[in-house]
């Protein structure tokens, strides 16, 4: 890969795809870094760079999404006691309707 040329960077998780196929990002401790794909059946990586870092929650897998326009969702620690919540309402519109 890469025209034989070999380095070595540090290591990253949770890589997810942007929305062309063309670049790849991830997640480095509190820094979300990107890469630039190019090629398909000699696919060439190019040199990582950060996009920015923050305190943002890490539990797993799936702490982070990246939207078709390339906005990241990311969730942030609770400063206080009082929201340490997350409240997620599925199926709104339906609840909406049934109490008009």
């Amino acid at each position: 890969m890469n025209g034989g040329c070999r380095y070595e960077v540090d290591a990253g998780s949770e890589p997810r795809w942007d929305a062309t196929g063309h670049a790849l990002y991830y997640r480095s401790g509190p820094q979300t870094m990107t890469v630039d794909v190019t090629g398909a059946a000699e696919p060439t990586i190019g040199r990582p760079h950060k996009l920015f870092d923050g305190d943002f929650l890490q539990w797993g897998t799936a702490d982070y999404d990246v939207t078709r326009d390339g906005r990241f969702l990311m969730v942030r620690p609770a400063t206080s006691a009082a929201g340490r919540a997350l409240n997620l309402c599925l199926n709104w519109y339906d609840e909406l309707q049934k109490l008009f």
